[in-house]
């Protein structure tokens, strides 16, 4: 498998972990926010910061996606190469 496709699928980890992460961030805030008053600044920081990770999560998930396609462009290539060749 070549190298490039390689660090393709090692971006494709990485990624999935750094979104995980954002998701974890954002169940943790989601579920404080029942015990903070609506009008106070904490939940309004709180929110804010949901909004920063899901911003993050969904950067990250296009990111996969992205690569992915480049990956399966790749594989869809050498595929047609290896049959071109027999």
């Amino acid at each position: 498998m070549a190298n490039e496709q390689m660090e393709r699928f090692q971006t494709m980890r990485q990624q999935i972990q750094d979104a995980n992460s954002a998701l974890e961030n954002i169940r943790t805030l989601t579920e404080g926010l029942d015990t903070v008053n609506n009008d106070s600044s904490e939940q309004g920081e709180q929110l804010q910061r949901i909004q920063f990770y899901a911003g993050q999560a969904v950067s990250c998930l296009d990111e996969i996606y992205n690569t992915a396609r480049s990956s399966r462009s790749f594989q869809a290539q050498q595929h047609q190469e290896h049959r071109e060749t027999r």
